[in-house]
């Protein structure tokens, strides 16, 4: 199962890079419900156009590893692969600190490929991809997956009521404070999911 992420109209004053977080682990939350994907797993074609400078400093190593720790430990989905395109210079920068926490296995399924489309079309055929990404699959259209997800938010809303916030930490300190104790940021990755849905 292919899974799209785009940043180009991303404005942080906005939308902090904690609601970022919060969208893709619905969209994540709402993908593992298909049976195929649980068996198949997904590959991640994020798209960084338009990220700029600014921009991507808000995605620094302590938003990286949450969010490594929610792909990689977190949550039971299978990664097949991670394609990343039109990623700033910054990026490999950002990735090269990350790429420590991550197991071997998951690093070797990170593809940076740039503004190079005949290098993503080596790992994802074009028969898939949108015109966007020299595909043939069509114009990209995510307004059918936007509306289904709002329509899941009564379900959403319903499994978060089931899960209890750890009574010694709030949902905004474990997700943004970078000077928070170290071990405890490490104890907390597998806390995030309950903490995620007390945020949304």
């Amino acid at each position: 199962h292919p899974c799209l992420v785009t940043s180009d109209r991303w404005t942080p004053s906005n939308y902090p890079i904690t609601e970022n977080i919060r969208a893709i682990y619905l969209t994540l939350e709402k993908l593992i419900q298909s049976e195929e994907t649980q068996v198949n797993g997904i590959v991640i074609l994020a798209d960084y156009k338009g990220v700029s400078l600014s921009k991507a400093s808000h995605f620094g190593p302590f938003v990286a590893k949450k969010v490594i720790g929610i792909l990689q430990d977190g949550f039971p989905i299978r990664i097949k692969a991670v394609n990343i395109i039109n990623e700033p210079r910054i990026f490999k920068g950002i990735f090269a600190i990350i790429k420590p926490f991550l197991k071997e296995k998951i690093a070797n399924r990170f593809f940076l490929h740039g503004c190079d489309l005949n290098s993503l079309h080596q790992n994802i055929p074009p028969v898939i991809l949108p015109e966007e990404y020299g595909g043939t699959s069509g114009k990209l259209d995510i307004s059918a997956w936007n509306e289904l997800l709002l329509a899941s938010e009564e379900d959403f809303l319903h499994d978060f009521s089931q899960l209890v916030l750890p009574c010694d930490s709030s949902p905004h300190d474990m997700l943004v404070s970078g000077d928070a104790d170290e071990k405890q940021c490490d104890d907390s990755l597998r806390g995030m999911k309950p903490q995620l849905y007390y945020c949304y």
